[in-house]
């Protein structure tokens, strides 16, 4: 259908007289869009873009040694640790991070400093000594469930 033929169709005088908008882009039967055929990428443009999605971070995974070498430049310059980490809270740090942050410093308890009992790792806990749950490793304690439960009752009286 050319431009003639579309003015003189009813439905579009009704669109044009309603002030709805009218675009000129082919579409099929069912009102779709006709994709164009774009342009054509020559062999050397090909190329190029191809030779331009090779390197580090553009899908070529990179060996174990190579990892471990950047590990361990990270590590040594302390990138990232602690407090140069972006996402570090502080003291805003919520339950959980603080946990596992005294996990990581202070290790998987194995026995209980009340009654003395070694249990599997999961049956000892760190529990907070003062309540506040503030970044102070000396304000923690290893519990077994029982003297933990027993700790947490007398501190809440």
């Amino acid at each position: 259908m050319n431009v003639a033929e579309m003015s003189t169709s009813s439905s579009l005088q009704s669109q044009v007289q309603y002030g709805r908008f009218i675009d000129m882009k082919p579409r099929n039967a069912k009102g779709q869009f006709i994709k164009s055929g774009g342009y054509k990428l020559t062999e050397e443009h090909k190329r190029k873009v191809a030779l331009s999605h090779i390197g580090i971070g553009k899908g070529i995974p990179l060996s174990k040694a190579h990892r471990k070498t950047i590990s361990e430049a990270m590590k040594k310059k302390g990138i990232h640790k602690n407090e140069k980490n972006p996402a570090w809270k502080g003291n805003k740090v919520k339950y959980m991070g603080l946990h596992n942050w005294v996990r990581r410093h202070l290790g998987t308890p194995s026995k209980c400093e009340h009654c003395s009992k070694s249990f599997k790792s999961k049956s000892i806990h760190w529990a907070n000594m003062s309540g506040l749950y503030i970044r102070d490793l000396n304000d923690w304690i290893r519990l077994c469930v029982k003297c933990h439960k027993a700790y947490d009752l007398k501190r809440a009286k």
